[in-house]
């Protein structure tokens, strides 16, 4: 019953995310028949992140909205725990990495820091398939040490070496100092 119930919330957010999710979150919620679903670990935050993952990957600018909000009310827990924001956004980018990269580009100044977060997981997801478009996303970050960007730049140009090694030659000259790797 519970892979039917998920099924059909699924569905419902691919036709219409905002009547799925009003229904997960309002009134709906709060109904009998849904605090016994809960108290069983039907339903609760593992259905709304289906629900909300479901609305980004159809585009819905309610779903995107949705989205924010969370990330702001859990702070810097946003990054961490299978039911997180950032959790949704990981998963999301295994199926449509370009979606996610389109949802961080329209994200307002104040969410800098998560924009480039955001764009860290794609350029992971896309360093394999597309090494040039993950490089050029790589170089509008700005410089930062930090272990994992190294590393996601060493991925990239690991890539672009198979593809094409005298580009990817000539484009690690090019690095501006502050983005350039030790080996």
């Amino acid at each position: 019953q519970l892979d039917a119930t998920r099924s059909m919330f699924v569905g419902w957010a691919r036709v219409d995310f905002q009547a799925a999710w009003g229904f997960l979150t309002g009134e709906a919620a709060t109904a009998d028949w849904m605090a016994e679903s809960n108290a069983r670990g039907e339903f609760g935050q593992g259905l709304r992140k289906l629900v909300l993952k479901q609305g980004l990957l159809e585009g819905s600018k309610e779903a995107e909205i949705e989205l924010v909000r969370f990330w702001e009310k859990q702070g810097p827990a946003a990054m961490r725990g299978r039911e997180s924001p950032s959790s949704i956004l990981w998963d999301t980018v295994d199926q449509d990495p370009y979606r996610v990269l389109e949802f961080a580009e329209g994200l307002e100044p104040r969410h800098d820091d998560t924009r480039k977060e955001l764009y860290l997981m794609v350029i992971g997801e896309i360093s394999h398939s597309d090494p040039v478009r993950a490089l050029e996303m790589f170089k509008r970050l700005p410089p930062d040490e930090g272990d994992y960007r190294k590393n996601k730049l060493r991925e990239v140009f690991a890539s672009l070496a198979i593809e094409d090694p005298v580009k990817a030659s000539a484009e690690l000259a090019a690095l501006p100092v502050a983005f350039q790797v030790p080996a």
